[in-house]
């Protein structure tokens, strides 16, 4: 029995070649193209995921008036925001504030462990210790609990530590940076998920900024937009509290520039309130749809323009 059903299949497609190339291409290349996009569309939606408070991290950001009735938005921030303005509000659990090592990242820190054979590195971050409470970081070597709370100790990526010391044993070891500062290993955290809004090839302790850097009073600045924040809010909590709370916290520094939180959610997919990528995912998922149900209405279109065939050989072979 299946040896006949075998033979009628490759008599059907030998004898109507064309039709049946036409209907399987047909089909194949509809399923074929949505699921792609499906899955670029999963992947866009799926950014960040990987933390465990995923649905409760947001990132200040500001948003500014300006004088040609357009508005603009930055999640370049002050430092003064993190330091005397979030603290008192009761619906936020932890706060972070980063800022980028070197020239906003651009050209890079060079990094060695014997400074000689020298790496320039990018990505590098100055953060609080609260880092690994906010945001999800599996470590290899080192405890996240204590990991920055030391001036010049640095967080290596698993990429980085693999590259200084490849026999392995980061921890506890030296790492110099630019030939001047000296850092200590406390810590190896595994590369985050290529899904992540940021990927920090290493990270310094806060308490290192003013050491390297010279800025003394940064965390009572208010005008200086060149840091990071973000918060991890409690159970449950409200953000449009917090907005209302702290919509004003500029007025007697800059009167047309007012802070705000971002969900975690959105900084890949919508940063700002401005539609961005979000209608481009929408307009690609009803072309998936499209695409899908399109293919699926030629084929039956197809096979019933076929039917009439079908059923004069099914006569002959019945007579």
């Amino acid at each position: 029995m299946f040896t006949q059903s075998v033979y009628m299949l490759f008599r059907r497609l030998s004898k109507d070649g064309m039709f049946s190339f036409i209907n399987i291409t047909n089909l194949t290349l509809g399923f074929a193209t949505f699921f792609l996009l499906s899955q670029y569309i999963h992947s866009v939606l799926s950014f960040d995921c990987y933390n465990i408070n995923y649905d409760r991290i947001y990132r200040l950001q500001f948003f500014m008036d300006q004088k040609d009735n357009k508005i603009k938005h930055t999640w370049s921030v002050t430092a003064a925001m993190s330091r005397h303005v979030l603290p008192g509000q009761p619906e936020i659990e932890k706060i972070v504030l980063m800022h980028d090592v070197g020239d906003n990242n651009k050209s890079g820190v060079f990094l060695s462990v014997d400074k000689k054979n020298q790496f320039l590195t990018r990505y590098g971050f100055y953060a609080d210790q609260t880092v690994f409470d906010v945001f999800t970081f599996r470590f290899l070597e080192g405890d996240p609990s204590h990991a920055l709370v030391r001036p010049y100790s640095i967080v290596l990526s698993k990429k980085l530590a693999e590259k200084l010391f490849p026999s392995g044993n980061a921890l506890g070891q030296t790492v110099y940076g630019e030939n001047k500062a000296v850092f200590t290993v406390t810590g190896v955290y595994d590369d985050l998920p290529v899904r992540s809004s940021w990927q920090p090839a290493y990270l310094l302790p806060m308490l290192s900024f003013t050491a390297i850097t010279g800025w003394e009073d940064y965390e009572d600045n208010y005008w200086a937009y060149s840091f990071y924040t973000y918060v991890l809010l409690k159970p449950n909590a409200d953000p449009a509290a917090v907005d209302a709370r702290i919509h004003d916290a500029l007025k007697d520094y800059r009167k047309e520039h007012f802070p705000y939180l971002r969900p975690l959610s959105m900084v890949y997919l919508r940063p700002y309130y401005q539609n961005d990528l979000l209608i481009a995912i929408g307009l690609l998922s009803f072309i998936a749809l499209l695409i899908l149900l399109l293919s699926s209405i030629n084929y039956i279109n197809l096979q019933t323009a076929n039917a009439i065939t079908r059923f004069r050989e099914i006569g002959i072979k019945k007579t």
